[in-house]
């Protein structure tokens, strides 16, 4: 029984992405561009994979795995998984770019479901459709919007 898997998680690397489905195995190891249902993570260490392994992160890169895959289920829950780009250089200041126009900051992953739960309606209420911004979730029970400029710093 042959059952069909799609590349899911792009973990970015100095030579390209390790990509990798839902379950963990490694598909293929390439430079594309991320599409939609794909998550681009950015802040890994380079590794060694091999296509068809189960990926196993190294070093930081568990840790920061981790909280991707949490992360994602969240914003899939939450519907806002559009094109997104996590930037896991830094545990304690994570940001998502939502549709390549919204960054989200989220800043460490205490209570993740609170502030990727507000960001959500945030997005669905208050950011048009084309508009460019960011919000601000690194605070307890606060989220805001700010449109303009979405600088990631």
């Amino acid at each position: 029984e042959i059952t069909p898997t799609t590349e899911k998680y792009l973990i970015a690397g100095t030579k390209g992405y390790i990509c990798i489905d839902g379950d963990g195995k490694i598909l293929s190891l390439k430079k594309q561009k991320i599409k939609d249902g794909q998550f681009k993570l950015n802040g890994f260490e380079d590794q060694t994979a091999v296509v068809g392994d189960v990926y196993s992160p190294e070093n930081d890169n568990a840790e920061k795995f981790e909280a991707a895959k949490e992360i994602i289920s969240l914003l899939e829950e939450n519907k806002i998984d559009k094109g997104n780009v996590l930037f896991l250089e830094d545990l304690n200041n994570i940001i998502i770019e939502y549709d390549s126009r919204i960054n989200i900051y989220i800043g460490n992953a205490d209570r993740l479901s609170e502030k990727l739960g507000l960001a959500s309606k945030v997005i669905l209420q208050e950011a048009g459709q084309n508009s460019t911004g960011y919000i601000e979730a690194r605070y307890e029970n606060r989220v805001f919007y700010k449109e303009g400029s979405k600088t990631i710093s």
